[in-house]
């Protein structure tokens, strides 16, 4: 069992359980994770196949850890637990081991139940971040056109897009949505058709191969609106008809039973007329 504890970590309750640990293993499975890290230890324990890792800190260090037998590339060798101190615990949480340990009197109990847990797969992601700067086409006024004009006309486009994006959240009529989103993809269709041809003017045919894929994708989702809006008014004309059908057919039937009432008087005042 290797144990890194972080001494800082839990308002510095860290040092207590390093001192603890010290005292029920040997001090050599014990690192301070603030004084030499997680390479050191993990080095002296890379003979071990396979070994475990007891990691006494918030799930910061976890990481730190974890990196490092990536590094060392040890991964199928180690198998990591973690003792939370301090906040910000929540892979213990997941592991079951709970959400913060400040008491170290039950470290005896504690390291039999590491010994003998099971073993889980744990999954872990490498994010890159690629970041490019796309210069935007510049707002330019047309001659006789003052810029109050100009920031009014910006002002107007911006008030389109916040009424779409409200009626697309806020409404329960279909034909209301359907109407907004196509809207918002016609807009989004004209500002990537501006980018795409200032991208061109500059010589970049990577960016104007993008708007060009962003404008088919548009044309396809333009196109399932539309779909869908027809299909809506087609049931709502049929919901329509079907509604004045029934309408008819109970004027129908009130009409047939005062027939029938009427003819039923007619037949009694006359029976009543007549002398047996």
């Amino acid at each position: 069992l290797l144990v890194f504890v972080n001494s800082k970590s839990g308002d510095n309750q860290g040092v207590k359980f390093l001192r603890r640990f010290k005292q029920l293993l040997n001090p050599a499975q014990v690192f301070d994770l603030i004084s030499t890290g997680p390479r050191l230890g993990l080095r002296l324990f890379r003979h071990f196949d396979p070994f475990r890792i007891l990691v006494c800190s918030g799930d910061g260090s976890v990481g730190w850890v974890l990196s490092e037998i990536d590094k060392l590339d040890m991964h199928k060798q180690c198998q990591v637990a973690v003792l939370p101190l301090g906040t910000g615990n929540d892979l213990a949480r997941v592991l079951g081991w709970g959400s913060s340990c400040d008491d170290d009197t039950h470290l005896p109990q504690l390291l039999e139940k590491y010994e003998k847990a099971s073993t889980k797969i744990l999954d872990r992601w490498s994010i890159m971040i690629f970041e490019r700067t796309v210069a935007m086409p510049k707002l330019s006024l047309v001659p006789g056109q003052c810029e109050g004009q100009l920031h009014t006309q910006i002002s107007q486009y911006e008030d389109s897009l916040v009424t779409h994006l409200q009626n697309i959240l806020q409404s329960d009529e279909t034909s209301v949505v359907l109407n907004s989103a196509k809207r918002l993809c016609e807009i989004v269709k004209e500002f990537a058709t501006q980018v795409s041809d200032s991208s061109l003017t500059r010589g970049d045919e990577q960016l104007s191969k993008k708007c060009d894929i962003l404008q088919q994708k548009l044309d396809l989702l333009l196109q399932t609106l539309t779909s869908e809006q027809i299909d809506a008014m087609r049931l709502e004309f049929e919901e329509e008809d079907l509604a004045n059908s029934k309408h008819a057919a109970f004027h129908q039937k009130e009409d047939t039973e005062s027939e029938m009432s009427y003819d039923k008087s007619k037949t009694e005042k006359d029976l009543s007329n007549f002398n047996f």
